[in-house]
């Protein structure tokens, strides 16, 4: 079997302008953040790492002016640009986008795409303060959808005012350990809910960190926003259509596994978050496989690690509840599913040599559907775990 070809997809680096603006102060992380050649290389190689696809590190030009940001994003890119061809084989670039001037960052995302050979576009969360569901970056997505590529929305510190009142006393929350995750996650949902699917149904969207909490949260997200906005589809449809998620700063084998249940394997992509993150193992992570094919990123590209993890947790799991339930299959699957405090779902823990034919959130059980709550189906299962005859 040839071995897969290892990708990460958010690896930063800092232009000489950008560091200079922002007065960059010396430091390990930072000697890695302005290296581009041997450094960087010599730890994906020891990782066993074989391309980075290289953003401009937080906050790149989304917080400058509109014309310092179009100046200083197209020479952040003519920079990366270079590296990637003195090691094509090893690099690969997101274009960074001067959002303060929407129409001139969707010029230089096709600059980057058509001209310098870059895969997408990194966006650093909010500019001046603004979510880009806002209707003035719409020429953004719009050539990103015209294009086929992919826009990487990453986490930036909340607002000032939202600091001032959730972190005043706490401020280093504000940022990585949770201000990012509740920026990004907010960011996301109003993408979602703003109708910027209806508008460009290709749109691609990637999002780090193994989506900040969405997979968790996903079921209750939907269930409400259906209850109290109304949108052409389900929450949950749109997002699990337009977006995908890295594993980037975020290895927990528990955390993966909801993700992957909620979004289904092809949908998780590999990232490390590099150099914020080791490329070498943590020892509560482990590395999955993502492939490449033709100059792109193929999102259809499984990570066979992750799927592999998945199949030892779904046959640990099946036999757990095969142990406890020992009765037939769709009626264990009730009983499981409501075990695991979660509504039914049709052989939710079936099939334990792993076989993933579709994501099972997406399947109904027999005598239940996912429009009822774990409560009412319960009601249906006897303490044995059997299901009970409806008068």
């Amino acid at each position: 079997m040839p071995q897969p070809h290892i990708i990460t997809l958010e690896e930063h680096f800092t232009s000489p302008k950008l560091k200079a603006l922002r007065g960059e102060k010396d430091s390990p992380v930072q000697r890695k953040l302005d290296d581009l050649g041997a450094l960087r290389i010599a730890e994906m190689d020891e990782a066993g790492i074989d391309l980075q696809v290289i953003s401009e590190n937080n906050p790149a030009t989304q917080n400058l002016d509109a014309e310092m940001a179009v100046k200083l994003a197209r020479e952040s890119n003519d920079v990366l640009h270079e590296a990637v061809r003195a090691h094509p084989t090893r690099f690969a670039a997101f274009a960074t986008l001067p959002t303060p001037d929407p129409k001139a960052a969707a010029a230089e995302l096709e600059r980057c795409v058509d001209k310098l050979g870059f895969k997408g576009a990194m966006i650093m969360g909010l500019t001046h303060g603004r979510f880009m569901d806002d209707k003035q970056f719409r020429p953004i997505f719009e050539r990103a959808a015209a294009l086929d590529v992919p826009v990487y929305i990453h986490p930036t510190p909340p607002m000032q005012a939202v600091q001032d009142a959730w972190f005043k006393e706490y401020p280093a929350l504000a940022v990585a350990p949770l201000g990012f995750t509740l920026e990004t996650l907010t960011h996301t949902v109003r993408l979602v809910v703003s109708g910027l699917f209806d508008e460009f149904p290709k749109l691609k969207i990637i999002v780090g960190h193994l989506g900040e909490t969405m997979p968790y949260l996903m079921w209750r997200t939907n269930y409400l926003v259906a209850e109290r906005m109304k949108m052409p589809r389900d929450f949950a449809a749109y997002y699990r259509e337009h977006f995908w998620l890295t594993t980037s700063g975020s290895f927990s084998d528990a955390a993966l596994t909801c993700a992957v249940t909620e979004m289904g394997v092809e949908r998780i992509l590999f990232s490390v978050d590099w150099p914020f993150m080791p490329n070498a193992r943590p020892p509560m992570a482990r590395r999955s496989a993502c492939q490449r094919t033709g100059s792109r990123i193929d999102f259809r590209g499984q990570c066979a690690e992750t799927a592999e993890n998945l199949t030892i947790n779904k046959k640990r799991l099946w036999e757990e509840t095969h142990e406890v339930h020992a009765i037939d299959r769709p009626a264990r699957a009730c009983a499981g599913a409501t075990r695991f405090g979660r509504p039914c779902a049709k052989r939710i823990l079936s099939e334990p040599d792993g076989t993933h034919r579709q994501p099972f959130h997406r399947r109904q059980c027999q005598r239940h559907s996912w429009s009822r709550t774990g409560r009412e189906a319960r009601r249906d299962v006897g303490p044995d775990g059997h299901r009970r005859e409806q008068a």
